[in-house]
């Protein structure tokens, strides 16, 4: 959740309300319903975890194998008009 919030703000806003929506419906499962709402929690606090969680960083150090600047990103929208759809990759 905190290194989704901090690439893409937006789009975790949209998220949150969409399950905040759902929750409102009132026909989700009561342990779904008890999830989401442990989400939306989480959510106020910036998903920082408290001193007696275990530490919950976005990338452990052991796995952040690639420096910063050789990283490469690709950043498409789904409403691009040039995106071809691949079916075959599916099966």
């Amino acid at each position: 959740g905190q290194a989704m919030l901090e690439v893409s703000p937006a789009g975790v806003r949209a998220v949150l309300e969409r399950l905040r929506g759902l929750l409102h419906e009132g026909s989700m499962h009561r342990k779904v319903e008890y999830k989401m709402e442990q989400l939306l929690k989480a959510r106020k606090t910036g998903f920082r975890c408290s001193d007696s969680e275990k530490g919950n960083d976005p990338l452990p150090e052991e796995l952040d194998l690639v420096e910063r600047d050789d990283q490469i990103m690709f950043e498409i929208s789904l409403d691009d008009d040039d995106i071809q759809e691949e079916r075959d990759l599916d099966s």
